[in-house]
C-alpha cells in the first residue's frame, strides 16, 4: 500500500495468492462470532452446540373406569435425537388426565418438548395427538321394587333396568329374559305372571317371598356393551 504525504489517499498494492485461512486470536472476537456455522468451522476451534431434532407420533390411550387418561412423554416420542449425541430430557405440556367424553372418545393436541441436559442446553418441540377412548363396558342395575300400576291401570310390583357409564352417563337397559321364583326356589309359570314394556318389568300380585330374576343388556354410546342377570325379592303388592 502507498500513501502520498499530507494526504489521506491511498492506494492499496494488489494481492495475488491463496489464503488457507486466517487464524484469529481469542482475544480479539468471541468464539461464538467465529465459529457460527457446523459446516464451516474455524481451524482449531471446538464445533458448535447443535439444537436437538425432535420427533413427535400420536398416541391412543384407553380411558379408565373414571372416563380419563393420561400419558407419559415417553409415549409421544418418535425418535428424538441430538446431532451432538448430547443426553436429552423429554417433557410435555400436559400430562391429562384427559377425558374420553360423552362419545367415548376424543382427541387432544400435546406439546413435546426435548431439550440438552446440560445447563443451557438447547431445546426443540414438535406437536402430538393424543387420543383416549373409552373401552369400559357399562354397568348394569335393577331398581329397588315399587308397587304401581302399569298401563292398564293393573296392580303390579314394577322394577327397572338400567344401565350407568362414566363416560355417557346413565341410560336404559333392555330385558332379555325374565324368571319369577317363589320362596322355595320354584319358577311361577302360567300366562300373565309378569310382563315386560321397555326396560320396565311389571310383575302381578304374587305371592310372599318371590323374587325376580332378570337378564339384561345395555351398551355405552361407545358400543361397548354388557350383559348380565340379577336378583331381586319382590314385596307382596296389595
Amino acid at each position: 500500500m502507498t500513501c502520498a504525504a499530507g494526504t489521506n489517499n491511498f492506494k492499496p498494492n494488489p494481492f495475488f495468492g491463496k489464503i488457507d485461512y486466517i487464524r484469529v486470536y481469542r482475544g480479539l472476537l468471541p468464539v461464538e462470532e467465529l465459529n457460527n456455522s457446523p459446516h464451516n468451522p474455524v481451524p482449531g476451534l471446538p464445533p458448535p452446540n447443535q439444537a436437538p431434532v425432535a420427533l413427535c407420533r400420536d398416541a391412543s390411550v384407553d380411558a379408565d373406569a373414571g372416563c380419563l387418561g393420561t400419558i407419559a412423554a415417553s409415549m409421544l416420542d418418535g425418535g428424538s435425537y441430538d446431532p451432538d449425541g448430547d443426553h436429552l430430557t423429554l417433557s410435555i405440556d400436559n400430562t391429562g388426565p384427559f377425558s374420553a367424553g360423552s362419545a367415548g372418545q376424543a382427541t387432544y393436541p400435546v406439546t413435546l418438548t426435548v431439550s440438552e441436559s446440560q445447563a443451557g442446553g438447547l431445546s426443540s418441540s414438535c406437536q402430538a395427538n393424543v387420543t383416549v377412548t373409552d373401552t369400559t363396558p357399562p354397568g348394569l342395575a335393577l331398581s329397588d321394587p315399587v308397587c304401581s300400576v302399569d298401563g292398564r291401570g293393573r296392580l303390579a310390583t314394577r322394577v327397572t333396568a338400567g344401565a350407568s357409564d362414566a363416560c355417557s352417563g346413565e341410560s336404559a337397559a333392555q330385558i332379555t329374559g325374565v324368571q319369577i321364583v317363589n320362596n322355595g326356589g320354584q319358577i311361577v309359570r302360567g300366562r300373565g305372571v309378569f310382563q315386560v314394556d321397555g326396560s320396565d318389568l311389571f310383575v302381578y300380585p304374587n305371592g310372599t317371598g318371590w323374587t325376580a330374576v332378570v337378564t339384561m343388556t345395555a351398551a355405552d354410546t361407545r358400543g361397548n356393551s354388557a350383559t348380565g342377570t340379577i336378583r331381586k325379592p319382590l314385596p307382596k303388592c296389595k
